[in-house]
Formats: structure tokens, C-alpha cells, sequence
């Protein structure tokens, strides 16, 4: 009956259920209280996965299930994680389903280091639970999903949490933990530990990440790329990690190495990812912050580079929300590295200057686009002359694409915000850069003539007599 339920959960839309499906929620939490001490693992899992689905579905579910229901969702997720015995006494697909449930919760309230401390721990355990002796592949596809389950889960409350952020660092990074995982995880748990590590990553202070986690992870997620080169999910959550792990210390880029510009082309280049957006943001970010850290594994095929993120720019420019204009601001950042970089920047990216163009008239122009495309151009028309006279005929689009954004900033951030000040400063470049070369100033200029100085201090001295 209950997997009747949750089958129907997740096919029937919400309205078709009249306001009941909170009620239904209520109930599958109290199923495993009503049957205590008997509640079998597989009623345990059943009620917790019908749980779940409610809470993902249904907006009163979610907030009962991190408001007054909230003690028995604990409850019944630790017993699911193996009550006081820990993980490893627990059933797989019981600890799957509380994790599941778990991520509902987290994903609604912020857990608190010291007040949600077992389940935290429980957490962790869960996603570091050692795999099965045999080779059963249903065990095996058993630990994964709850790998899966608990990386989820563990995401959530890292993303709304620094407190647990550090905590999470401390437990999987400083153990080296998170590499072993890395190492062994199947592509269906790869992309939530990566998205796990780009999480912790941005932990604060800076100190915290250097400290917990050995700069071999870099290479690890190397490995990680190259391991599973077409999943989505991977390459997208593989990249940010990496991204995050490189802006933090210069060190994990020297680890990355080669290996990291080397997966960053074959993504930009790869026809199965072409069109995700998402995947191609997080490579564009990536490559941004290595060619920050001056790594040459990017740096020795500028114009391929250049091109590349080009066609991805144009990718980005016809897909629609905010994914695809934060697309386009990384591509435009990673060209305006490439066109700063001397002798040769400057030429690589001469070719693609109709998409720099093109992706300062888009009408979704943003703020780190507007800012990345006006620097770009700085720097072509300063490398190029061939660049110079095709910009140039732009002039008068790019002034107002810039200046009609600065007007929208001013609306909805107010007069004279650091936005705005900041855009009219490169709508002055961009003036200064595009337009007629201006005659030298007259040194007289501006200066009171000798005759009529004379003529002033003549009347002044009468004036007195």
C-alpha cells in the first residue's frame, strides 16, 4: 500500500489531492511509531520514501516536516541510519530513504552544529559507509543510492550553513575521507560528492580550506573528469569544485596541472555537451580561475581557447534565465584573460570580436557581462588594429547598450550605486578607446592673456587712488 501511495505522489499533480497530501505525510511518520518495536526495515523504508516524496511535492508537507513534526523526522532518520550502532548496522535501503527524507528537511531549515549534532554525524557515516564484501550488484547499486542519498542530503545543510561547512571539512576533508570516495565512487554518486567539495570549498576562512583538505584532492577531481567525461553532472559539479579549489589557493591549480586545461577543452569541445549551459558555465569558471593563476596548460592554445568559449557564448546568448547570462559573463571574463595577456592575447581573440559585440547587445545583459565585454574590448582595440576598426563601428550600440544598464541599475539599486558608478567609469573607456584620437591640449589654454591682466590690476590700482 504504501509503495501504491508513493506511486501515486509522484504521477498525480498536487491539486488532485484537495489539501490532503499533508495529511498523508502526517501519516506515513507515524506508520513506523505505530509498529514499534516490530517495524520491519522494508515498512521503515516504504514509510520514509512516501515521506520524502510528500515533503519534495507539497509545500505544507516540507514546512510541517521542519516545523512541528520535526523531532519525529529526526527520530525516524536516525533509527533508518542505524539508531545508536551507526551506518553500519543500518539497512541500505532504509538509510537511503532517511537520507532522502533528511535532504527534505535540511533543504527547509538551517541545522545547527551543536543542537542537530547526531544527525549530522549520522549523515557523514552514511556517505562514508565502507562498500559491501560480495559483488552483488543490486548491494552494490544499494550503497551507491545511498551514497547519493547522503551527499544530497549533506549539500543542502552545507549551502545554507558555514558552521557545518567547517564541520563537514573537518570530517571528510582532514581524514582524507573525501579522496578515498572520489577514488571509488560510481559515476551515480561522483557528481554529488563533487558538488559536496565545491560546497565545503567556499568555506570561510580561507585558512579552514587549506588546512582540510591536501591539495592531492585537485588531482583526484582530475581523475574524476577524465573518469566519466560525458556525464553531465560530473563534468558540471567536477568543474565548480575545481573552480573553487583554484580561487581558494594557487597551490591546488599547480596540482591540477595540464591535466585540468586538458579537461576544459574537451568539455568546450565535446558535441554531447554543446548545449548544456550549466556544464559550460562551470568549465568557463574553471578556466577563468586558472588562467588567473597564470597556469600554462590553457595558456598554450589562446586562440583555440578563444574560439571555443566563443561558440559556447553564442550557445548561452539563445538560452533562456539566469543560467544563461552567467554563461555568457564567464565566457566574456575568460576572453578578456585571454586578450590581456601579451604579444599574442590580443590576436586570439580578434576573430571572435563579433561575439564579444554580440554579447554586449544582448538585451539580458548583465553587470559581469557589461563589465568583462568593455575590459575585453580595452584591451583588443589596444592589441589590434584590425579589431579597433570593426569595434569602432559600434561605438555609438556598445555606449548605449552600457548606459541603458546603467539606467536600469540606478532604477533598481538607487542613484549613484557602486554598480552603476563603476559601468559609467568604462562607459568612459569605452568613449575614450572607440573614438576620434584628441588634439593634444594648447599649454595656453585655459590661461588669462598678459594684456588683460595688465588692464585689470591698471583699473584696480585707479580704483584705489
Amino acid at each position: 500500500i504504501l509503495w501504491v501511495l508513493h506511486s501515486l505522489v509522484l504521477s498525480t499533480p498536487l491539486v488532485r489531492w484537495v489539501g490532503t497530501m499533508d495529511e498523508l505525510f502526517l501519516a506515513a511518520l507515524a506508520l513506523p511509531r505505530a509498529r514499534s518495536p516490530c517495524c520491519s526495515p522494508a515498512v521503515l523504508a516504504s514509510a520514509l520514501t512516501l515521506a520524502a516524496a510528500c515533503a519534495a511535492k507539497c509545500g505544507r508537507s516540507k514546512e510541517q516536516c521542519g516545523g512541528n513534526a520535526q523531532p519525529l523526522v529526526q527520530a525516524l532518520i536516525l533509527e533508518a541510519l542505524g539508531g545508536e550502532d551507526g551506518p553500519k548496522a543500518a539497512d541500505v535501503v532504509a538509510a537511503a530513504a532517511g537520507c532522502r527524507l533528511a535532504a527534505q528537511l535540511t533543504s527547509h531549515i538551517v541545522l545547527d552544529v551543536t543542537m542537530h549534532v547526531k544527525l549530522l554525524a549520522a549523515l557523514q557515516l552514511a556517505l562514508c559507509r565502507e562498500p559491501p564484501a560480495q559483488e552483488a550488484t543490486a548491494a552494490v547499486a544499494a550503497e551507491q543510492d545511498l551514497r547519493t542519498a547522503a551527499g544530497e542530503a549533506l549539500l543542502f545543510t552545507c549551502l545554507r550553513s558555514n558552521p557545518v561547512k567547517l564541520k563537514v571539512l573537518k570530517f571528510l576533508g582532514s581524514t582524507g575521507r573525501l579522496i578515498n570516495l572520489l577514488q571509488i565512487c560510481a559515476v551515480v554518486s561522483c557528481g554529488k560528492l563533487l558538488a559536496v567539495l565545491r560546497a565545503v570549498a567556499c568555506a570561510e576562512p580561507l585558512d579552514a580550506v587549506l588546512e582540510g583538505l591536501n591539495v592531492e584532492i585537485a588531482a583526484v577531481v582530475v581523475e574524476c573528469l577524465n573518469k566519466f567525461p560525458k556525464d553531465p553532472a560530473v563534468q558540471r559539479w567536477g568543474f565548480a569544485a575545481l573552480g573553487a579549489l583554484v580561487v581558494a589557493s594557487k597551490t591546488y591549480a599547480e596540482r591540477a596541472g595540464r591535466g585540468a586545461g586538458t579537461c576544459i577543452m574537451a568539455t568546450l569541445k565535446s558535441d554531447i555537451l554543446a548545449n548544456n549551459v550549466a556544464v559550460q558555465q562551470e568549465a568557463l569558471f574553471c578556466a577563468h580561475a586558472m588562467l588567473l593563476r597564470g597556469q600554462s596548460g590553457l595558456e598554450g592554445g589562446r586562440r583555440e581557447l578563444a574560439g571555443q568559449t566563443a561558440r559556447v557564448i553564442s550557445v548561452s546568448l539563445r538560452a533562456e534565465g539566469k543560467t544563461g547570462t552567467e554563461c555568457t559573463a564567464w565566457g566574456l571574463k575568460v576572453l578578456e584573460r585571454v586578450a590581456c595577456a601579451p604579444k599574442l592575447g590580443p590576436a586570439a581573440v580578434e576573430p571572435v570580436v563579433g561575439v564579444v559585440v554580440e554579447a554586449m547587445l544582448s538585451p539580458h545583459l548583465s553587470f559581469a557581462s557589461a563589465e568583462a565585454g568593455s575590459a575585453t574590448i580595452s584591451y583588443l582595440v589596444a592589441g589590434s588594429e584590425t579589431a579597433k576598426l570593426r569595434l569602432k563601428r559600434h561605438k555609438v550600440q556598445l555606449v548605449k547598450a552600457v548606459q541603458v544598464l546603467v539606467w536600469a541599475l540606478n532604477e533598481a539599486e538607487g542613484k549613484g550605486c557602486d554598480k552603476g558608478v563603476s559601468l559609467q567609469g568604462w562607459i568612459g573607456v569605452l568613449c575614450d578607446v572607440l573614438g576620434e584620437p584628441r588634439a593634444p591640449p594648447d599649454d595656453d589654454e585655459g590661461m588669462v592673456p598678459v594684456e588683460k591682466f595688465v588692464e585689470e590690476e591698471e583699473a584696480q590700482v585707479g580704483a584705489m587712488m
